[in-house]
């Protein structure tokens, strides 16, 4: 089996990936349109030691980004797959309860001290999609693939066994929910 092919679909190619692009943009801008909720990306940098001196880990800006699904799309038409999310929330006092509690404590208070908005939500971690070349099969950095000419999305890129869906209908139940979720 080829590298990028899997046994459900063919690789999406650039014409593909540019309508994509294209979905996404769209959804972008139905959602600030419909004043929906933009967050921040960030990047995480760990703790750097120079000399005497540690420099804390700490969550640095990247851009603004919406929201769509298992997606994050931002407005120049980069897309990635959600990572880890965070809120900017002050931070509780340490319990030493469950390690998996205190280390989501802990990247709220990286959150907490960066230069982020209260309450706003905070995504790093993030995985890159590169919407600019064909040739992708679905991956982990792109759960794209093309069945039968129709570009589809695996929705939860990390478990196996779960359905494809058509991109297009994907995106426009997000938008939905994103914008409405009572309807």
């Amino acid at each position: 089996m080829n590298a990028g092919v899997n046994e459900r679909g063919r690789a999406v190619n650039t014409k593909q990936l540019q309508q994509v692009r294209e979905l996404l943009g769209q959804a972008v801008g139905s959602l600030r349109e419909a004043g929906s909720r933009d967050e921040a990306l960030a990047r995480y940098v760990p703790p750097q030691r120079r000399w005497v001196f540690t420099r804390r880990a700490r969550l640095e800006p990247v851009c603004r980004v919406w929201r769509i699904g298992m997606l994050l799309a931002n407005e120049a038409g980069d897309a990635w797959i959600v990572g880890t999310t965070t809120r900017v929330l002050e931070p509780a006092w340490p319990r030493n309860t469950a390690l998996a509690i205190e280390e989501r404590r802990r990247l709220q208070e990286l959150a907490w001290n960066g230069p982020f908005e209260r309450g706003d939500t905070v995504n790093f971690e993030a995985v890159p999609i590169d919407l600019s070349s064909g040739g992708h099969g679905e991956t982990e950095a792109c759960p794209f693939v093309d069945v039968d000419g129709e570009i589809m999305v695996r929705w939860d890129p990390h478990t196996t066994g779960t359905q494809l869906q058509p991109f297009a209908e994907y995106v426009a139940e997000q938008i939905r929910l994103r914008i409405d979720p009572f309807l």
